[in-house]
This record gives structure tokens, sequence and C-alpha cells, in this order.
């Protein structure tokens, strides 16, 4: 086999949002944008699954969303369970659209987001360096932060394996501190010392 060279492995990408930065994003996007990025922050769900929603899909009662496999690469159905938040921001919806839970000013189904509107939307708002996939690895991160166990995150992402959740969900310091005194750590050299003496007078009596 002839030698070739290998590319190296793109940088990952780390970047998901504040709290503020999430109020600010709302605050600046155009009022039928917000029913969508709530969704998107509440699901994780990629861009195109949100835009193109039916209702169809929908179980408002049951709090529960099934998008066909059709819809997806793998081919597979995918449901889940929704939030309180993802549920109110699509009933926010109802009557916008016979057959789109989304729908423009003009009454029709959006499509791609226009890079344009996103950017401009972004400088009103001031905030730098964000795709709109950033709203799902911003889902992935808080979930991760919040103690959701790997393999229900993969599950409600709709990640093939463990790895892909690696890349969309990452802890913050804060979220890490609690296991910074977890068992496990070294004892105190003096500690051992104490511990040393007492068991020496022990085999001496």
């Amino acid at each position: 086999m002839p030698a070739f060279k290998l590319f190296a492995e793109p940088k990952e990408r780390v970047r998901w949002l504040t709290d503020d930065e999430v109020t600010r994003l709302l605050e600046a996007c155009p009022p039928k944008w917000r029913g969508m990025i709530r969704v998107s922050l509440a699901t994780g769900l990629r861009q195109s699954n949100v835009t193109a929603m039916r209702w169809e899909w929908v179980d408002l009662d049951r709090s529960t969303l099934c998008v066909p496999g059709e819809f997806f690469k793998n081919g597979k159905d995918f449901a889940i369970p929704l939030s309180d938040d993802a549920v109110a921001a699509i009933r926010e919806s109802l009557g916008d659209h016979p057959t789109f839970v989304f729908a423009d000013d003009n009454g029709k189904p959006f499509g791609k987001i226009r890079s344009k509107a996103w950017k401009d939307t972004l400088a009103r708002a001031e905030i730098e360096n964000l795709r709109w996939h950033d709203l799902r690895h911003t889902w992935a991160s808080r979930m991760t932060q919040a103690g959701v166990p790997t393999q229900a995150l993969q599950r409600l992402g709709g990640w093939e394996t463990a790895a892909m959740v690696n890349k969309y969900a990452h802890h913050n310091v804060e979220t890490l501190r609690q296991f910074v005194d977890a068992k496990g750590q070294p004892e105190p050299t003096s500690h051992l010392r104490h511990t040393g003496v007492q068991r020496r007078l022990r085999l001496v009596g």
C-alpha cells in the first residue's frame, strides 16, 4: 500500500449558551422563531426536525413526540417525551398552520433558517460565535450538567453511540466541583503517621 498522509482530526467545537444568552436570544429573535428556539433548547432536536414538525407527530395530552424514520438518516422512528416547556411552546402555535407546528408570518412552514436573518438576530442579541446547531449542544450540555445519565441522554438525543454524546454534552467547571472531593483521595500524611503510631501501639500492647 502506498504511503499517504492522514488529515488531522478537526478540533472539537465546544459552544453552548449561558442562561443570559438564552434570554437575549429569545428577546432578539423574530417572534415566530421563539417557539422553535424554545423547543430546540428543550429537546435537542435538529433544526430540520423542528422547522418540519407536524401536528401528527405530537401528542400534547401525553406530552410525547414521534418523528417518522424517513426524517432521519438511520431510517428509524424517533420517539421522546416532551418537557413542560416544550409542550407550552408547541401549544402557543395551535391554529397557526393546519399541518405544520411552526409557520412564518405568511402562514407558510419554515424551511432552512436564512443565514442573514440568523446573523442579524445574533447582532441584536449581542451574541457571537453561535450556530443554530449549537442549541443542540446547549441542550445536551445542560442535561449532562444536571446529572442525566449518558445512556438516557443518548436515547433522548437520538445518537447511535455514547461517543457521539460526548461530542455534544459538556460539563462546566462548577458542575465538576462536586467530584473533586470524592472518595479515593490520598489521606493526609499526618493522618497516616497517626494511624501508623496507633497500629504499633496495638502490636506492642
